[in-house]
């Protein structure tokens, strides 16, 4: 399949996987101005910070 923006931000994301349930993508960005985890539904809803470096 063609792939998807699930992401509307201008910083960085990246390394993308997809959890068992297909249901969470968790990624890396540097959206915070530093590099973090994070989780979003594959919809791009529900966006969380794991980490706060």
């Amino acid at each position: 399949g063609n792939p998807t923006n699930i992401t509307n931000n201008p910083a960085a994301d990246f390394e993308p996987s997809i959890d068992p349930t297909g249901e969470w993508v968790a990624f890396a960005s540097e959206r915070s101005g530093n590099l973090e985890i994070f989780v979003t539904r594959i919809t791009g809803e529900e966006l969380y910070n794991l980490t706060q470096n």
